[in-house]
């Protein structure tokens, strides 16, 4: 099998997920839990062992409430991947969704390690891909919006789909995204950027960002034979796992897997293990 040199995390596409905004009545992040695991099973029609699902804090509000994402899916999607590694004679420590994965890529490729750091900021970033186009939207340093849709031949019926996320996003919100990064292929990055300055909506600063800014020298020189092979494929997603891991709150494993992952970390930490 293939040896693992450090964690090992599925990123499951956006599209494969289904993403609900909620505002509970709680800021106790346990009993935003307990909240969360009641709205999970009323928003898909799966059964509970079929259903995964996790829940992100996008702030906690003065009246008490709280605004958050919750993330569901079918279970047979995580269980296609992991399977995979085990044929590989792997295990998986954890699984995010890829909005995530391209939340740490844009916190790395800003040079921004705190939220902090990017207050009084709306940008939207678009990971553009062979098949899909991920769109993120992070305010004030926070994941606050995601989305994923197909890339199309015609390029101003991508335009149209970007149009109607901004929009949709600054109705909903009452807020105005600032700007736009672009990133991924960048040969399609640069034939939709003069079309998004054609329309009001996407009328916005926008730029492109290559994926391995925030790479050290040498890991691009590293990757510089690859990349030229692969330049069709964005890697975004993949680099923002390894460029800020800390920040990767969510995780859909099912609970046997955590566990089984637990006792792996505490084998490695010579921990005792007791059963009662």
């Amino acid at each position: 099998g293939v040896k693992k040199t450090g964690p090992l995390i599925i990123s499951i596409p956006r599209h494969l997920f289904t993403v609900r905004g909620l505002r509970l009545p709680a800021v106790d992040e346990a009993e935003l839990k307990d909240m969360a695991a009641l709205q999970a099973g009323k928003q898909l029609p799966y059964p509970a062992d079929e259903l995964i699902w996790d829940f992100r804090i996008i702030e906690k509000r003065p009246d008490g409430y709280s605004d958050i994402a919750l993330i569901l899916g079918h279970r047979n999607v995580l269980d296609r991947y992991i399977n995979i590694l085990k044929k590989a004679g792997l295990e998986p420590d954890k699984a995010i969704l890829s909005s995530e994965a391209l939340y740490g890529w844009y916190f790395a490729a800003s040079g921004s390690r705190e939220a902090e750091e990017l207050r009084g900021q709306i940008r939207a970033i678009a990971d553009i891909d062979t098949s899909h186009i991920d769109i993120i939207i992070v305010r004030d340093g926070i994941l606050d919006f995601s989305r994923s849709f197909l890339v199309k031949d015609d390029l101003q019926e991508m335009v149209e789909e970007i149009r109607k996320t901004f929009y949709s996003y600054e109705k909903e919100n009452s807020k105005t995204i600032g700007s736009v990064v672009l990133t991924g292929i960048e040969q399609r990055a640069a034939s939709l950027k003069p079309l998004l300055a054609g329309v009001e909506t996407t009328n916005k600063p926008a730029e492109f960002v290559h994926p391995l800014k925030a790479a050290s020298a040498d890991y691009r020189e590293a990757l510089s034979d690859f990349l030229e092979v692969s330049r069709d494929t964005s890697f975004a997603c993949s680099l923002g796992l390894a460029y800020n891991p800390q920040i990767l709150k969510m995780d859909f494993l099912p609970p046997e897997l955590k566990e089984q992952r637990l006792l792996r970390e505490m084998n490695e930490h010579g921990w005792p293990v007791t059963f009662s």
